[in-house]
């Protein structure tokens, strides 16, 4: 029987290029036949079957192949396993022998033991390598349907002491980048064909939340998770821009650009509040021009506006030519407004009683309030002449709020309302009745207050858009100053 001695197993499929996509799966194996007495055989061409196990000896051959011619030459001979059966399937990651037979004889024992190159030594599992290269230190391809490369349980990009990047390229450009950002924590880039990143999400800056934005065309949507330490931020930038911010209150909680909302479409809408007496309220004091407080209507207005009140009733005079004031004002109890208050009179008669004496009024007055709160308006009467009683039957007292106004609200300014106005028509007038006083007063708008208010208003979310804006502008550069990825 001869007997075969291998000289040495050439090469693992791995050189000393890691570039797995043009390592052929072939194997270089040299070998010596001799026959029982040790002499070496006869030079010609024989036909030799080699077989790759698993085990050293028995079990199932998992690769075939036989050569034949294969050329000897003084008991020497070279040949490339896997030239006739391609070793692709055999994975070479466990210890593998070769079996051997001549001419279709009995394999040779013992088998041999396959070994790697120094070189392939370093693909060994788990596998870890270092090379300082200007392209792709480990280039993958499968030119099938399959994946190039599985990972499982899972893919780690990166060690503890060494930040990772992944990207997915499509058409030669990255399409999909993952990092991190030094301490900040992980990101994922999504880009266009061109390589324009669109889509953005990492840490936010201030720490303990997310931060995310996509790039549009003339304008971007972003959401910082933590903006300047108060809580999320969702911005809407561009030509006009518009911010919302859950953390803060009323207003201040969304900023829309000038004019976006128009007067229909504001919800802030007219409103109202009532009071009524079904019975008599007295305003007999028995001291002239002493204010009584008929009725109150106490109105809560959601913002800035104007406040139309209107009040009715029937009042009871019974004495000959006896008269009464009635006003609207904001004061309980207060003086006889000149500029407001209504006169009425009972009817003449010579027996000096009257009956019936009742008078029907009616007057109303408007207010602007430049914040939002609750207000509270009284309907006031007072006995002013010849008076032995004196009542209001049937009160009515309404307040109606509606946000804007649609022209001029022309009314008489109190001494204290004037420092409010810019523009003001100085007014006199007789007084209101024989004996009574000149009357002097001040004709003001009541839109000058709507407006400056809006102004003011705009005036300060003007400034909060711009303080957003650079607190922005200040995160995006801080983000900008971070070395490019893969630095």
């Amino acid at each position: 029987m001869k007997r075969l001695f291998f000289l040495f197993a050439l090469l693992p499929v791995l050189l000393a290029s890691p570039a797995l996509a043009v390592a052929p799966s072939t194997m270089s194996y040299q070998g010596v036949l001799m026959d029982n007495a040790g002499v070496l055989v006869p030079d010609g061409n024989y036909n030799l079957t080699f077989r790759l196990y698993t085990v050293a000896a028995g079990g199932v051959a998992l690769w075939t192949e036989t050569q034949s011619p294969v050329p000897v030459s003084r008991g020497g001979f070279h040949v490339v396993l896997g030239s006739v059966t391609p070793l692709t399937a055999i994975p070479f990651d466990v210890p593998y022998w070769l079996g051997i037979a001549v001419g279709g004889g009995t394999e040779m024992a013992p088998r041999v033991q396959l070994a790697s190159s120094p070189y392939g030594l370093s693909l060994r599992l788990p596998f870890a390598g270092a090379v300082s290269s200007t392209g792709s230190a480990l280039a993958v391809g499968n030119t099938g349907g399959g994946p190039a490369i599985t990972a499982d349980p899972r893919l780690t990009v990166g060690t503890p002491s060494s930040d990772g990047t992944l990207q997915v390229f499509e058409n030669g450009v990255v399409g999909a980048q993952m990092g991190n950002w030094f301490t900040d924590g992980g990101y994922l880039q999504l880009s266009d064909n061109l390589g324009t990143w669109t889509t953005r999400i990492e840490p936010d800056i201030e720490g303990g939340a997310g931060w995310f934005k996509v790039q549009g065309i003339g304008g971007e949507f972003r959401v910082d998770g933590n903006y300047a330490g108060s809580g999320p931020l969702v911005a809407v930038e561009g030509t006009s821009s518009t911010y919302f911010r859950p953390f803060a209150a009323g207003d201040a909680a969304v900023s829309l650009p000038v004019d976006a909302v128009s007067s229909a479409e504001i919800l802030d809408e007219p409103g109202i509040a009532q009071s009524h007496d079904n019975g008599a309220v007295s305003f007999y004091s028995g001291n002239a021009s002493a204010t009584v407080d008929i009725l109150s209507v106490s109105i809560s207005i959601p913002a800035a506006g104007y406040i139309v009140l209107t009040a009715d009733a029937q009042f009871g005079l019974f004495t000959e030519n006896a008269t009464a004031g009635a006003q609207i004002t904001d004061v309980s109890g207060g003086a006889a407004d000149w500029n407001h208050y209504f006169y009425v009179g009972g009817p003449a008669a010579s027996s000096g009683t009257v009956s019936p004496g009742y008078v029907p009024v009616s007057i109303h007055r408007t207010y602007y309030e430049p914040a939002p709160g609750t207000y509270t308006f009284y309907f006031q009467a007072w006995n002013d002449y010849n008076a032995s009683a004196a009542y209001a039957w049937s009160p009515t007292f309404t307040a109606l709020y509606t946000p804007v106004s649609y022209g001029s609200v022309v009314t008489s300014a109190t001494a204290g309302d004037l420092p409010r106005f810019e523009s003001v028509t100085p007014t006199s007038s007789a007084g209101n009745g024989p004996g009574k006083p000149v009357v002097s007063g001040s004709l003001v708008d009541l839109r000058e207050l709507e407006l400056r208010a809006t102004r003011e208003r705009l005036e300060a979310e003007q400034a909060e858009r711009r303080l957003i804006e650079a607190r922005l502008a200040e995160q995006n550069g801080r983000r900008a100053a971070k070395p490019a990825d893969g630095e």
